[in-house]
């Protein structure tokens, strides 16, 4: 199985609240999803702001921003981090024993 098909499988299942790989792996995707909207919402709404800035600045500032819109923040739901915020508190429990040096074995409590 491919990395690519296992992140396919884990999503499908979709279970935040588990122990196990797969958890992990949901965790990991949405909270990564939610981090990259946030960075990009956060840029988008800087460079906005500073285009509205300078338009201001100009000589026929009234132009400028009929040409720029009055364009204002785009919200997306992942910027909320709700599964981040709801899930990234919670504790994981490893099964050590009986594991090959370098291996990690997620399993239940």
């Amino acid at each position: 199985m491919t990395k690519a098909e296992k992140l396919k499988e884990a999503l499908k299942i979709g279970d935040f609240g588990g122990d196990g790989i797969d958890a992990m792996i949901v965790y990991a995707y949405y909270a990564g999803k939610e981090k990259a909207t946030k960075t990009v919402s956060d840029n988008y709404n800087k460079l906005l702001s500073e285009q509205k800035r300078r338009a201001k600045d100009c000589r026929y500032h009234h132009m400028a921003m009929k040409v720029q819109g009055n364009v204002n923040y785009i919200y997306h739901k992942d910027y909320s981090q709700d599964v981040i915020k709801t899930f990234g508190g919670d504790e994981i429990y490893l099964q050590e024993n009986n594991l090959k040096k370098g291996e990690l074995n997620y399993g239940k409590r």
